[in-house]
């Protein structure tokens, strides 16, 4: 079986606006890519999505690759097209006056493509971010990838890289992705970043923080959370979904936030509908949408998370990520308890839950099952 690769440069510019011009966007440059064995045309194809793709991002203006190779000299062009390792994208950021620089590859065995992005910073010489990618199948496979992939890189750098924003895509709100500009709904997206970075320990503590959401606790294992001035003992006008699936009570017409199926450490985003979403999502969704994304396996990982706080209140969660080839394999589980908030001595608060995520790779989808 050959081994044909495609290697791809991009390189960053961040051009900050001088004063009395804070309204021009930010620059990013797309260097041209080199490829072997894999015709130019799809390689050129490829460095045209990654341009529209960064594109999308708000504040952000991109130059083509002929503007960005004629500010280099000859040689440094024929020497450093296609370099990959820190030296060589340091000298080509000295060379544009840039601090971030892009740069990837994608190599194909037999059917399946290896695609790889590393945003890096050249002022310190560290990689600040990398995804990776495997797809099965033919090139244009490689399409759908490429998006995600773009996004992911960029998403939650917007303060390291001095951007005031970076452009979300979003589902919620259209039951399919798009630009979060583009939705049609007041939408807010809490990312695995400030998921990890918050001080709450449960999802109600992170809806607090939304604007126009209303969260009520009446105790230990009973909250509520509305929207629109609708709340009420049972706050049953708001549809929530996990991974897809409706998880309010069939009886009470809410979900129990305090007994989600799923822990905040196995949570990689949540998006919100502030708003009325009947028209897509049924009688549920007067007020509000709330849809939980629970994270993928991804890596040969095991975690133990401890917590405790006030109300005698200790959690422990362990969470463990296995790949077998094609398959993903994903556990995790734990015990919350709590102590009475108004009776000392009394616990108030048991808690058991358990998950279990089997995917396998079909090549550009995949397959999940979760239990």
């Amino acid at each position: 079986m050959g081994v044909r690769s495609c290697s791809l440069v991009l390189a960053v510019a961040l051009v900050l606006p001088v004063a009395g011009r804070a309204e021009e966007p930010f620059t990013i440059g797309v260097m041209e890519f080199t490829g072997t064995g894999i015709p130019q045309g799809q390689v050129d194809a490829l460095a045209d999505m990654l341009a529209h793709q960064i594109s999308s991002m708000s504040d952000v203006k991109v130059i083509g690759r002929t503007d960005i190779l004629s500010m280099l000299k000859l040689e440094q062009q024929r020497r450093l097209a296609g370099c990959d390792d820190k030296d060589c994208l340091a000298e080509v950021g000295g060379a544009l006056g840039v601090r971030w620089m892009v740069s990837g590859n994608v190599t194909l065995f037999g059917k399946t493509y290896l695609m790889n992005l590393k945003l890096n910073d050249t002022k310190h010489l560290r990689v600040a971010s990398r995804v990776m990618r495997k797809v099965k199948g033919e090139p244009d496979d490689l399409i759908d990838e490429l998006e995600e992939a773009v996004q992911e890189l960029f998403e939650g750098k917007e303060e390291i890289l001095g951007l005031p924003s970076v452009a979300r895509t979003v589902t919620i709100s259209a039951r399919h992705r798009q630009d979060i500009k583009a939705s049609p709904s007041t939408v807010t997206v809490i990312t695995r970043d400030q998921i990890a970075n918050t001080h709450c320990t449960d999802v109600v503590c992170l809806l607090r923080q939304v604007p126009e959401l209303e969260v009520r606790r009446y105790r230990s294992l009973y909250h509520t959370v509305s929207a629109r001035a609708l709340g009420a003992t049972l706050s049953d006008k708001g549809l929530v979904l996990v991974d897809g699936r409706v998880i309010n009570s069939d009886a009470f017409g809410m979900p129990f936030w305090s007994a989600l199926p799923v822990h905040l450490e196995d949570i990689d985003r949540i998006e919100i509908i502030r708003g009325p979403g009947s028209a897509l999502y049924g009688a549920n969704a007067h007020s509000m949408v709330i849809s939980i994304t629970t994270r993928r396996p991804s890596s040969n990982s095991a975690a133990l998370f401890l917590g405790g706080g006030e109300h005698d209140r200790n959690s422990l969660h362990l969470r463990l990520d296995k790949l077998f080839g094609d398959w993903r394999l994903g556990l995790s589980g734990g015990t919350e308890t709590a102590g009475h908030w108004r009776k000392q001595g009394q616990r108030d608060r048991e808690l058991y839950r358990g998950r279990l995520v089997v995917e396998y790779d079909w090549g550009p989808s995949v397959s999940a099952f979760h239990l």
